[in-house]
């Protein structure tokens, strides 16, 4: 063999060489876009069996509430559920009740790496309606189904939304306070029975009440008309989406459902009570967006620069009929 034909050959075999190597990063790539893919499908699907169970427990003897958190406007559910229920983290002998009281949110995660990974924690704390009379503690309510059908509307109001131990102010509790992954820290382990799923963002919750409105983009078109909660994309940076919650309120405003002098700004409260049980919603819907860190370390340098759903994350709906 001449020295040419052997740099000929050496040359050939580069090129092979280096064609299977680009063939299998390519490769290794599109495999860790699949897993990262599935990780994020099947945390979705568990979270819908969750809602879709907390929901078809609904009691229309309590309350339904769709509001805001008052420190960054992000969508808060809350609900009543009857039926037989038991504590996670509380171990007592008022452990166990007839129904729980049952919020949904988005709170910041308390971890070191936040501010690196920008990412949010969906929120689901649970608290079982004990009857002892206590606080809230852990995953416990010293109220009854009982003791909230007794309430008026401005009780519950007053009480379970805005009150010291109502939802937003568990809401602002637990936002930032939360940390996953945990520290070695017994109280701050105690504390993941709240949460359903970690790089969630873009939290929607809105309502309807089966009125429809025609497609303006497809003439002849009807889809159900929505209001509530709904979180809008505002930026395309890959390594921290950003949204704005805009309320989408009834217009005009029903008193029954909406109070006209809450609603203001940002703010959003529609409220739902057992003493008028014929104007509850059809339907709930969620929606929120799931994001994989490490899937951003395979994505071509095009899809990070766009408003592309790896970059931004998966986006999930779920609706829900809500019926007696």
């Amino acid at each position: 063999m001449t020295l040419v034909e052997m740099l000929v050959s050496v040359s050939v075999l580069a090129v092979m060489i280096l064609s299977v190597s680009a063939i299998m990063v390519q490769s290794q790539r599109f495999i860790s876009i699949a897993q990262a893919s599935r990780r994020s499908h099947r945390l979705a699907a568990s979270i819908s069996r969750i809602i879709r169970s907390d929901l078809r427990q609904l009691s229309f003897d309590g309350f339904l509430c769709i509001s805001t958190a008052e420190k960054d406007s992000t969508p808060l559910l809350a609900f009543t559920t009857a039926g037989i229920s038991h504590t996670i983290a509380y171990v007592g002998t008022n452990s166990s009740g007839a129904g729980k009281l049952v919020c949904y949110g988005q709170v910041e995660n308390g971890a070191d790496d936040f501010e690196k990974t920008g990412d949010y924690l969906l929120w689901r704390p649970a608290f079982v309606l004990t009857g002892d009379g206590s606080n809230p503690s852990y995953d416990k309510h010293g109220g009854s189904l009982a003791d909230i059908l007794k309430m008026k509307r401005a009780d519950i109001h007053r009480n379970l939304i805005e009150g010291s131990q109502g939802v937003r102010n568990l809401h602002d509790d637990a936002d930032g306070e939360i940390k996953v992954p945990v520290s070695n820290e017994y109280n701050n382990i105690r504390k993941l029975w709240q949460v359903l799923a970690r790089d969630c963002d873009g939290l929607s919750i809105m309502w309807t009440d089966g009125q429809t409105v025609i497609d303006p983009t497809k003439p002849g078109t009807r889809n159900l008309k929505w209001y509530g909660i709904e979180a809008r994309l505002k930026n395309t940076n890959p390594l921290k989406p950003e949204y704005d919650y805009v309320p989408v309120r009834m217009d005009p405003p029903d008193p029954a459902i909406e109070d006209p002098s809450e609603n203001s700004g940002n703010d959003y409260r529609a409220l739902w009570t057992h003493e008028d049980q014929t104007n509850w919603p059809r339907a709930v819907k969620v929606r929120f967006a799931i994001r994989d860190p490490r899937l951003l370390d395979y994505l071509p340098k095009e899809m990070r620069n766009k408003e592309h759903v790896f970059s931004r994350g998966y986006l999930y709906e779920i609706i829900v009929n809500v019926g007696q």
